[in-house]
């Protein structure tokens, strides 16, 4: 039996026109990974990056582990967290202001705090609490890295455990504002915030209030017996006598500022 060359020629054509097809598609996907997957998987992790570096409306464990992770005030989540919503470093007014802030159990409220209150001519004091577990305190170390040598931590060793409304908090605050005095002589107030409070007034609006004081204290505050049920009819520590109320951070309709 003789075949001719042709039919022998039009026996292959449809298989070598599938190979041919297969090889432009394999080249053509080769080509789109290379050319644009990768940089696609760099926008995608930037974009993670940035939702987290925006620090509203994301998990505490994705927060730790962003905080956590930075080691240099170089570290790629340091910048994002700066240059997300950029830092205003530039002081306001001539006023220098000490800054006590407690931190109970998470990253995130402080993250907001920081970067909207911080200024370089001003002191932050930050006290974790004792009990905080070992990603809390790693990731509070990188928060600060990301800021200048004028926002310290206190030292784990002189570290309290804090319980919201215990008599802890106070002596946190006050823990800060000793080292606010040895580390730090320039500012003239102190204001404590808890990690559960947010500034109404702006660091602007804050330093006009404080000129305008002139040296005084405005502290609204109450005698202790008033408010003896609020501790369980106890003694408070440190021969304290009155309550200090917060009105600044948590009233919209009140001008003073706690003041130590």
């Amino acid at each position: 039996m003789v075949t001719k060359i042709g039919e022998i020629s039009t026996a292959y054509r449809l298989p070598l026109r599938i190979l041919v097809a297969l090889l432009i598609v394999g080249s053509l996907v080769a080509l789109w990974y290379y050319a644009f997957q990768t940089p696609f998987r760099k926008l995608v992790s930037s974009m993670v990056a940035f939702s987290a570096a925006d620090i509203g409306g994301y998990e505490k464990g994705v927060a730790l582990a962003f905080f956590g992770s930075i080691d240099s005030p170089e570290h790629k989540n340091c910048r994002l967290y700066r240059d997300r919503f950029p830092i205003k470093r530039d002081r306001d007014g001539v006023i220098d202001i000490a800054v006590t802030i407690a931190v109970y159990d998470d990253i995130r409220p402080v993250a907001r705090i920081m970067r909207m209150i911080y200024r370089t001519n001003n002191y932050y004091c930050i006290h974790l609490n004792r009990d905080a577990d070992h990603a809390l305190q790693a990731a509070m170390k990188g928060l600060i890295t990301c800021f200048d040598n004028n926002v310290e931590l206190v030292p784990t060793n002189s570290s309290i455990a804090l319980i919201r409304s215990g008599e802890g908090v106070l002596k946190a605050h006050l823990a800060c504002a000793e080292q606010a005095l040895r580390r730090n002589g320039k500012w003239k107030y102190l204001i404590n915030i808890d990690d559960d409070e947010f500034p109404l007034r702006t660091n602007l609006e804050t330093v006009s209030i404080l000129q305008a004081l002139n040296g005084a204290n405005l502290v609204e505050s109450f005698s202790t017996p008033s408010r003896d049920s609020l501790v369980g009819n106890k003694s408070l520590p440190l021969e304290v006598s009155r309550f200090v109320a917060y009105p600044a951070f948590h009233l919209a309709d009140k001008l003073t500022i706690p003041i130590l």
